[in-house]
């Protein structure tokens, strides 16, 4: 069975990237930061993208939300197409889709309440004063915050986790088809990680959110994501199912990923990590990028690149020779 096969038994496709690339420089000193990414988000359902800092997951958010136009490649939201959109059409596009900044601090307008930073996307679409407050309102308590108590505090006066609360808020307002989380909770303290991962999850469940969620942090994508995503320098190297991944990777690199952290825990943000060399884009090998640091690499890795290829109906792997091994040691630790 083919992935995409097996993908169709999810139910509603709401993101569609195909052969997503974005190239970086001119001449001898060009990369692509993405190349080639294909992945597919269904409705309801929470999408990880894991990977080190540098292989591209930001860069595939920008182009998604079309705040960076990718180099070649497919992105459409509901069956329509984003890539070809400009001015009015892309903005209006951009209602569909919302995103939840890394810093909660530097997202909002320090000097405006609470109110005006949830009420800006209302603003702009035109609604009225009355009808703005009572959405906002809404969404406050939507995401625990206490309207009476928190709107009308000016946003400097929030903790991170509030802020983080604020700015979620905010991306609700418009009912987007498709929620991006960068990298949502790493600015903040394990604690409130947990509180905001909890807050997402009960969301999901009462709005059917769909979510594009990247991370770095094994941990944090393990503990709210449905399927996984994994990439390296660019590409992606292995999706699945969030245990599939977790308890049984397949591609070599995920492994490696997996081993860098001394302790996946259940809880986000709870593990110690290793770090990994990240190889810079230059010098790329001819065949699978991961070759040169993969302890299964043979001949035909140095020479043929991998294509991501099923090893079951929802596990798929670009690797001439994955794994196909349960660590049981990996597993009985992050039990």
């Amino acid at each position: 069975m083919s992935a995409h096969t097996a993908h169709q038994e999810l139910g509603e496709v709401v993101l569609q990237v195909k052969d997503l690339r974005q190239l970086y420089g001119r001449g001898k000193r060009a990369f692509h930061a993405v190349d080639g990414v294909s992945f597919t988000v269904f409705r309801g359902e929470t999408l990880g993208l894991v990977g080190e800092s540098g292989c591209g997951k930001s860069t595939t958010a920008r182009a998604v939300l079309g705040i960076r136009p990718p180099t070649a490649g497919s992105v459409t939201l509901g069956g329509a197409e984003l890539t070809t959109l400009r001015g009015r059409a892309l903005r209006e596009a951009r209602s569909s889709m919302q995103l939840v900044f890394q810093d909660p601090y530097n997202s909002v307008n320090p000097r405006w309440t609470v109110r005006q930073v949830v009420a800006e996307p209302l603003r702009l679409a035109r609604w009225t004063s009355s009808r703005a407050r009572t959405r906002v309102d809404e969404l406050l308590d939507l995401v625990g915050l206490d309207p009476a108590r928190f709107g009308d505090r000016s946003a400097r006066q929030l903790s991170g986790g509030q802020a983080q609360r604020v700015g979620i808020a905010r991306a609700l307002t418009t009912d987007p088809e498709l929620l991006v989380c960068d990298e949502a909770v790493s600015a903040l303290d394990v604690s409130v990680q947990a509180q905001i991962l909890n807050l997402l999850d009960h969301l999901k469940r009462e709005l059917s959110l769909t979510t594009l969620f990247i991370s770095h942090d094994l941990g944090v994508v393990r503990h709210v994501s449905d399927r996984v995503a994994v990439m390296y320098k660019g590409r992606i190297v292995e999706t699945g199912e969030s245990d599939q991944i977790f308890e049984n990777p397949q591609h070599h690199y995920t492994s490696l990923l997996l081993h860098s952290v001394l302790e996946v825990g259940v809880e986000p943000g709870s593990a110690t990590r290793r770090p990994i060399e990240v190889q810079t884009p230059q010098g790329d090998p001819a065949g699978c990028l991961f070759a040169p640091r993969c302890p299964g690499a043979r001949d035909i890795c140095r020479t043929t690149e991998p294509e991501l290829t099923p090893i079951s109906p929802s596990h798929a792997a670009a690797c001439h020779f994955p794994t196909g091994v349960v660590d049981t040691t990996r597993r009985s630790t992050s039990q």
